[in-house]
């Protein structure tokens, strides 16, 4: 009998072993618009997701704001910018052209995925930490506001 030899074993032993491997391979997180990924549930700093949308006045008058927020917290938070209208990534990058929204863009909205509640007003924030949604910030942020949201949470563990 084939299926009890131990060359089947073994082969199914080594197929499980490629898979398992193949898997641990892969990259974890979020396809970024020019490339990477966000690895929103993995990454050790606090992680800002921003909704906007080009119509959003509000949120195009904080994405400023939000560069210099991210350029100047790097080591401690990230913010990662995400259409509300879920656009093809060739008109999302000409909105963050058009925009110059200088924040890493997720292409495809991972709200479903992360099991959250779509935002209902723009601009919307979802603050994770440790892979965990701990707030969610409705209208526009400052350089002042985000720092208070992080400094609280690395308080809080």
């Amino acid at each position: 009998m084939i299926y009890g030899s131990s060359l089947f074993k073994k082969i199914g032993f080594s197929v499980s072993i490629l898979l398992l491997a193949s898997c641990a391979s892969e990259e974890e997180g979020y396809d970024l618009l020019g490339g990477g990924k966000a690895d929103v549930l993995g990454d050790e700093r606090v992680v800002f997701l921003n909704y906007w949308a080009v119509w959003c006045g509000p949120c195009i008058a904080e994405m400023p704001e939000l560069a210099e927020f991210s350029q100047q917290f790097e080591d401690r938070a990230v913010v990662y910018a995400i259409n509300f209208d879920g656009v093809s990534e060739e008109q999302l990058q000409s909105d963050v052209d058009t925009l110059g929204v200088n924040i890493p863009a997720i292409i495809v909205d991972p709200q479903e995925e992360l099991g959250y509640s779509r935002p209902e007003v723009l601009p919307t924030t979802y603050v994770y930490k440790g892979g965990v949604l701990l707030e969610t910030h409705v209208g526009p942020q400052t350089v002042e506001s985000m720092e208070a949201m992080l400094v609280h949470l690395e308080n809080a563990s």
